[in-house]
């Protein structure tokens, strides 16, 4: 299977809903925006598009980068996904629009498969991390309307427990460490429940996140975020909070990194474009 991880985010308005008054009103307190949130995204999706250079222009290019290689380069891809997915999820406790923030997703991620199907691309993205985003944000929201946010930090340690022992599925072993049990071969016959993770040999995608293992990395954040709000401390009041917002009020470098924070969204579907055309152009000139 050939998966290259391309990453990706999403742009969040943070806040809280209320009751109030004895008659059951219910009302939508003033949204807050986590600067914490818009500077740790901007630094993933910096992050993202200096990774992408590197492959594209080792990939592509010819370009020698021995050291862009092995353990570095997981490591590096895993930071980048995986905080996306962590977050994203966080923040599905906080938004006000989540079908919103679905349809979103599920535009996008076809969008990326449409575009990534055509005959001048080798490989489509099928069931990329936009995709595991927007499947996840569903079951976040069933969850929500049964009123299961498992707010409780054992929550947390359960959903990336279960992220660790999963995380080899879609190669067919379920376990960890000196803990591994072989998968029946007959989940892995079909692709039909590639989304899921169970996928043939012939399964080929660029970017490929299915819900097992990534959906329980993102429960993980929607677990962790409501454990934060029902806490007597909030994510708005903590330490790193307020030195996010310090640090974006007063330096303009953190200020734009916060910026790219919002977009990162806008910037995962552009930025692969815009290295290969810089890349093409620069081979144009030395040529």
């Amino acid at each position: 299977m050939r998966t290259a991880a391309v990453h990706e985010a999403n742009s969040v308005c943070a806040g809280s809903i209320d009751s109030v008054s004895h008659v059951a009103r219910v009302t939508h307190t003033p949204q807050v925006r986590l600067r914490c949130i818009d500077v740790i995204r901007g630094i993933c999706c910096i992050s993202m598009v200096v990774f992408h250079a590197c492959f594209i222009a080792q990939e592509l290019f010819g370009v020698p980068l021995d050291w862009f290689s092995g353990v570095l380069q997981q490591l590096w891809r895993a930071h980048i996904a995986w905080s996306f997915l962590f977050i994203a999820g966080m923040m599905c406790a906080f938004t006000h629009h989540m079908y919103k923030r679905i349809a979103c997703y599920g535009v996008t991620s076809a969008l990326i498969w449409l575009v990534s199907s055509s005959p001048y691309v080798d490989l489509p993205i099928s069931y990329g991390i936009i995709f595991c985003m927007c499947a996840s944000t569903i079951l976040a929201a069933i969850l929500q309307t049964c009123s299961m946010r498992f707010a409780h930090y054992g929550w947390v340690a359960v959903f990336i427990c279960a992220f660790v022992l999963t995380i080899h599925v879609p190669e067919g072993v379920f376990g960890a460490g000196g803990f591994t049990l072989s998968l029946p071969s007959q989940l892995y016959t079909t692709n039909s429940f590639a989304f899921l993770g169970f996928c043939s040999h012939t399964f080929e995608s660029w970017d490929y996140y299915p819900l097992v293992p990534f959906s329980f990395l993102y429960l993980a954040g929607y677990a962790f975020a409501h454990t934060r709000k029902a806490g007597t401390k909030p994510l708005e009041k903590t330490a790193l909070e307020q030195l996010c917002v310090q640090l974006v009020s007063t330096s303009r470098i953190w200020r734009a990194v916060s910026n790219i924070g919002k977009h990162t969204l806008f910037v995962y579907v552009l930025h692969p474009v815009c290295i290969y055309a810089a890349g093409s152009a620069i081979c144009a000139l030395i040529r």
